[in-house]
């Protein structure tokens, strides 16, 4: 029997799993000098991956300062045409991020959800689609859940958010 918990605090972020030991993960902001803002706010560069990232969810577009809009939720068989058709549109090669890219924005340390809001403001707190095969069943695909800061899987058909990213220098 497993159970797990999680305290959020200001500064740190405590997770527990307790089964058969205590496994605790402390963890500190990681968003500090990581993370530079360019093409006029648009984009986000995360320095330690190499990986630009679109600042608003899909749906939403950086207008004044901020996301404007409303996020727009997919399944899983439209978010990666969804990706293609943002490429052609802007000559990026966009597309959905695998589930390691997708979780490596994660910020556990955050106290309001699990990714900083400054970088990427109007995140929803849902889930959000990863380009990720679920391995044991081809009707599940990874998602990443930014409220929590889980990865976990679910339904293709299941709707779910899309932050579309991109190697830097492509």
């Amino acid at each position: 029997m497993n159970f797990s918990w999680s305290l959020k605090f200001r500064i740190i972020n405590l997770r527990c799993m307790l089964g058969l030991v205590l496994l605790c993960v402390c963890s500190a902001s990681q968003s500090e000098n990581r993370f530079q803002i360019i093409d006029g706010g648009r984009e986000v560069l995360d320095t330690r991956t190499q990986l630009i990232w679109r600042r608003c969810p899909e749906g939403m577009t950086w207008q004044s300062d901020q996301c404007q809009g409303e996020t727009t939720y997919w399944m899983w068989y439209e978010a990666l045409p969804l990706a293609t058709q943002a490429a052609k549109t802007t000559g990026k090669l966009w597309r959905v991020p695998n589930v390691k890219e997708l979780y490596s924005i994660v910020d556990l340390a955050k106290p309001e959800m699990a990714i900083d809001l400054q970088v990427f403001p109007s995140t929803p707190n849902s889930q959000f689609w990863t380009s990720t095969h679920y391995a044991q069943d081809a009707f599940f695909g990874w998602v990443v859940h930014f409220w929590y800061g889980s990865v976990y899987f679910s339904y293709l058909e299941d709707l779910s958010a899309v932050r579309l990213v991109r190697d830097a220098g492509k």
